[in-house]
């Protein structure tokens, strides 16, 4: 009898195997916790690789090789919902810190709370520190230009129009992509080779919530960079994996983001020809938890 009960367990594994998955996720993404809840964010990012400057004949004249770690950690608190994003909030930060080789600096915003307010507008934010001494705005400038760079609209681009499976790939419109990104870095992507593909690799259930592990992967190529024409594509590429709740019932989970962006800018007068060769590599992880 033992085979058959084996076997039978066996059927039962591959027929409930096989409902789970044809069942589709409609992936939704909460980026902040609610009014008066807090978050844990832990985040490292770490930049390599070098910027070289060449002459006509690719003899390298000067090169310089970034090894630039930078370490935050701060609890976010929401004090006024909006949307898409929060009106107000204040980080509280325990770490900020800037290692570049074996020399580390703390940033002047370490051990401080910061408190942001969207403008009038409703498209940047300003920020007052509190305590003493006074902290002016370029002391934490680095902070307001991340959040005030950053696009939840552009976020939302990445995820499928669409319920998914798990495995299951999808792609992006990626002029929409480049547009946005194309004018961050000052330049103009080739659209027609640019690619953007998003995979649900993962589902599952954790403290009553639908979790899963998204991946997203881009690959832009640039015809121009800093206003200048390249003389051969310039490259930003990159790959995302994030491990959260798909159902938009938590603002916590992991990230992490590894990539390159490449290019060469050449300049040309009279008889003296300069290359700049520039690659840099980066990697960036993140965690939020929520507190409560």
């Amino acid at each position: 009898m033992r085979p058959v009960t084996v076997t039978l367990a066996l059927m039962a594994f591959l027929l409930g195997s096989g409902a789970a998955c044809g069942q589709t996720y409609t992936i939704k993404i909460k980026r902040d916790p609610g009014e008066g809840k807090s978050v844990l964010v832990r985040e490292v990012d770490r930049q390599g690789g070098y910027a070289r400057v060449l002459d006509g004949a690719g003899k390298v004249l000067e090169e310089q090789k970034p090894d630039v770690m930078k370490e935050v950690e701060y609890t976010t608190t929401i004090l006024k919902t909006g949307q898409p994003r929060p009106l107000k909030f204040k980080r509280t930060y325990t770490k900020a810190t800037v290692t570049q080789g074996a020399k580390s600096i703390a940033l002047p915003y370490q051990g401080r709370t910061l408190v942001f307010e969207m403008g009038a507008k409703g498209n940047t934010y300003q920020a007052v520190a509190e305590g003493t001494p006074e902290l002016k705005p370029e002391q934490f400038g680095d902070v307001l230009r991340t959040l005030n760079d950053d696009d939840e609209d552009k976020d939302r681009l990445f995820l499928p129009g669409k319920p998914v499976r798990v495995g299951e790939a999808w792609v992006v419109d990626a002029r929409k992509i480049a547009d946005k990104w194309g004018k961050d870095f000052g330049g103009e992507v080739d659209t027609a080779r640019a690619q953007v593909t998003g995979k649900l690799l993962r589902a599952y259930e954790k403290n009553g919530q639908q979790w899963g592990t998204v991946e997203v992967s881009i690959d832009l190529p640039f015809k121009s960079m800093r206003g200048l024409t390249l003389a051969e594509p310039g490259t930003f590429s990159f790959k995302a994996v994030m491990d959260t709740a798909i159902d938009g019932s938590a603002a916590a989970g992991v990230m992490r983001i590894s990539g390159v962006m490449a290019y060469k800018l050449t300049r040309q007068r009279n008889d003296d020809k300069r290359t700049l060769d520039t690659r840099v590599e980066f990697i960036n992880e993140k965690t939020a938890q929520e507190q409560n």
